[in-house]
């Protein structure tokens, strides 16, 4: 087992690496939106 303090670096780089995938669609869904208009 890692200390609490690796676990928590591991945790918030998958949750950042999820975040930024899910802006990335967010961003790809409105600008596909925004050219159909």
């Amino acid at each position: 087992m890692g200390s609490p303090q690796t676990e928590l670096g591991i945790y918030t780089g998958v949750f950042v690496c999820m975040f930024a995938t899910n802006v990335r669609e967010l961003f790809r869904k409105t600008i596909k939106e925004g050219i159909k208009k």
